[in-house]
């Protein structure tokens, strides 16, 4: 009959065993824990994406009103999906210049999470957009630089890659800040200018917008054309991948 006191020892290794496997599984198979590169989702919360352009409204034909005015129109989302793939820790570090190549990003936007003005605006745009053909507007990411990275860990960087909207493709270079907030978050915030004529056949008279219908284009001749660039600015909140765990 084995003694009390082997049996002890033998339990004794057995748990540190499972307990060392138990560590260094999730050391070496969380992302954030060994300091490599992991996935970053999007948090539901904290997300938007407004464009805001510029249209000239008709002459008014009704007595001492303005003959002709410039106005703004402004479309608004709180829905940014996708995915970055980085070693935070290491992008945070780098030196300005620095290669980042280990950095993906794929980023989308449901044209069905866009509004404008009213319902009725907000479905025109839907269609304007074709978001039955091309459901969402997307960035896949080529080339990630970074410009900065102050002593309050905000870094500053140009993110280049290309932009599909309604089924047209085409590069763009986005200048981006990175933060990280007491959440664990990184924050992705941005600001660039667009050229809607290479993705959208635009009218070439303006829009006039009504409470109460869609846009429709004036017949005046005497109008400029509806302005074709087009400001876009973004918050996208990420968060780390999680990582189940499994036990064989």
């Amino acid at each position: 009959m084995e003694p009390a006191y082997i049996k002890s020892m033998k339990t004794s290794r057995l748990g540190v065993g499972v307990v060392f496997s138990f560590v260094t599984g999730v050391l070496f198979t969380n992302p954030i824990l060994q300091g490599a590169v992991s996935e970053w989702n999007t948090f539901p919360k904290g997300n938007s994406v407004v464009i805001n352009g510029e249209y000239q409204t008709p002459n008014d034909p009704r007595p001492n009103r303005p003959k002709q005015t410039k106005a703004v129109w402004k479309v608004e989302g709180a829905v940014v999906g996708g995915s970055m793939q980085a070693d935070m820790e290491q992008l945070f570090s780098r030196s300005p210049a620095q290669d980042a190549s280990d950095v993906r990003i794929s980023a989308k936007v449901p044209v069905r999470s866009l509004t404008m003005f009213t319902p009725t605006t907000t479905t025109w745009l839907h269609g304007f957009l074709k978001y039955d053909k091309h459901p969402n507007i997307e960035f896949e990411l080529q080339q990630f630089k970074v410009l900065s990275v102050d002593e309050k860990q905000t870094l500053k960087a140009e993110a280049t890659g290309r932009l599909s909207m309604a089924g047209a493709s085409h590069p763009v270079t986005v200048p981006v800040t990175l933060s990280r907030n007491a959440e664990g978050h990184v924050i992705i915030e941005g600001a660039f200018t667009i050229d809607l004529s290479l993705y959208l056949t635009l009218p070439q008279k303006p829009f006039r917008m009504f409470s109460d219908k869609p846009p429709t284009i004036h017949d005046s001749d005497d109008l400029p054309p509806t302005k074709k660039d087009a400001q876009v600015t973004f918050r996208w909140c990420l968060q780390p991948k999680k990582v189940e765990l499994t036990h064989g």
